[in-house]
């Protein structure tokens, strides 16, 4: 597992060869876990605590829409989900599902964070690549709008 965590942390966080010591700590704290079909790790409206990478497998990103729950993006390997741990009011905005058995890597955020606080590159790399991920939703998000008006 430890050559697959540093693959996918090195692809996810953009990493580069003289970014071994920020590879390092992100290997450090990131917590190997399986999750069943149907398992829900994230909940929209508690307490963000925790952000995941994922391995292998999808997630069903979903919101409370009325009486639904809505999906609004599906993240696959490599991608970012939770991570409004990492940013104020630190309350998770959605619902995170297991499509299949997935593999993550979970991180504490007030581990990181203190890390991050002590290795300023560290800090610089993860929040660089969250609003990288947090950009891709939202132009997800605005083409799915589109199309929907445009299909009306």
């Amino acid at each position: 597992m430890v050559k697959a965590k540093t693959e996918i942390l090195t692809k996810t966080f953009d990493l580069y060869p003289e970014d071994s010591m920020e590879l390092g700590l992100l290997c450090k704290f990131g917590i190997h876990r399986t999750f069943r079909a149907g398992y829900v790790f994230i909940n929209e409206g508690e307490e963000a605590d925790k952000f995941y990478v994922i391995v292998t497998g999808n997630v069903r990103i979903s919101v409370q829409a009325g009486e639904s729950q809505v999906t609004i993006y599906t993240a696959q390997p490599g991608e970012i989900v939770g991570f409004s741990s990492l940013v104020e009011p630190r309350l998770y905005k959605g619902t995170a599902t297991a499509v299949s058995t997935i593999e993550v890597l979970e991180f504490r955020s007030s581990d990181l964070q203190s890390k991050m606080q002590t290795y300023p590159r560290l800090g610089y790399i993860v929040m660089y690549r969250v609003s990288q991920f947090l950009s891709q939703r939202l132009l997800h998000s605005m083409f799915e709008t589109m199309s929907e008006i445009v299909s009306h």
